[in-house]
């Protein structure tokens, strides 16, 4: 697997000369798509860089580099899918209704 995001945020806002609790708040995962406690960590991220003029920041943000991986996505989706029956439930209802499609149902295509 490649390096997290959260570590990936955090060693390019040490580089971009952000203060230290920017930097901690990175690698807490408040940031983070699917670890962070806010319900819009990237649009955080935004603010705080614009407002400290971190540049590098905000247009690496604009090309998706802190966006979450596919493999962090899964796994997130994994640990909610297991630890929540109702949402198993209701993931499981859109899969039959052909509201989602199975991966492994296009690899046999």
């Amino acid at each position: 697997m490649t390096r997290p995001t959260t570590q990936k945020l955090a060693d390019a806002l040490m580089g971009a000369g952000a203060p230290m609790w920017m930097v901690r708040l990175a690698q807490s995962g408040y940031y983070d798509d699917f670890k962070s406690p806010l319900p819009a960590p990237q649009l955080q991220l935004r603010k705080d860089a614009i407002r400290l003029n971190l540049k590098t920041i905000i247009e690496a943000q604009d090309k998706g580099e802190f966006d979450a991986t596919k493999e962090e996505a899964d796994a997130w989706m994994q640990s909610v899918y297991e630890d929540d029956p109702e949402l198993r439930e209701a993931i499981d209802l859109m899969y039959r209704a052909g509201l989602l499609i199975r991966e492994d149902a296009n690899d046999s295509a």
